[in-house]
């Protein structure tokens, strides 16, 4: 975010759960990601249920959909995803090898979220790195961290690349172009989120 973008918040923005969302999320939102995941805290359970619900009510139409992946203390991790194109990924031939080594089932995208919310609870492994897939990293990039233990990269950015790094770059330019255009948007009211998410 630039300097000049960051001045336009106020400090009730920034507290915001909303906040995080536009700031992670604007190229699932837009459309050009798969899925996102950010960090935001809450007094209490039943408060973020309520965020939750009323951001999926919000969104329904657009095919998008909040899925907390887990809670400690009042923060709570949480994806934002496109089931069209998330289920597209996870039908692919590779995906599925990769995810059935790790002990995810298919059979559609929320068992396989509800394995991936089981591995990142449990405490003792490290964190599933295949989450990757689950945001629409490229598969050969997923594959390359987990085989490097997240070393040796040739670009660093979004992700960890090890494949097409120009692309890569391209891609992540395209984000923050995207990012910094979602927050114009939402800063200055002139969108809600809502109205900021593209349908499909």
């Amino acid at each position: 975010m630039s300097t000049e973008t960051l001045h336009l918040l106020s400090e009730k923005q920034k507290s915001m759960p909303e906040f995080h969302l536009v700031d992670c999320c604007a190229a699932t939102l837009a459309g050009m990601k798969a899925g996102s995941i950010f960090n935001v805290t809450f007094s209490g359970e039943e408060t973020l249920h309520a965020w939750v619900r009323s951001i999926n009510q919000n969104l329904c139409f657009s095919g998008l959909v909040l899925y907390p992946l887990r809670r400690v203390g009042g923060s709570a991790l949480i994806l934002l995803f496109r089931v069209s194109q998330l289920d597209a990924i996870l039908k692919d031939r590779e995906v599925r090898a990769l995810l059935s080594g790790d002990g995810y089932p298919g059979g559609g995208v929320f068992a396989d979220l509800a394995c991936l919310k089981a591995r990142i609870a449990d405490q003792s492994g490290e964190f599933p790195h295949e989450i990757g897939i689950f945001l629409g990293y490229p598969l050969c990039d997923v594959k390359g961290f987990i085989e490097h233990g997240g070393r040796d990269c040739k670009l660093c950015g979004i992700w960890k690349v090890y494949g097409d790094e120009k692309e890569a770059a391209a891609c992540f330019a395209r984000y923050e172009r995207c990012r910094e255009t979602y927050w114009r948007l939402w800063i200055t009211g002139k969108r809600t989120i809502p109205e900021l998410a593209v349908a499909g």
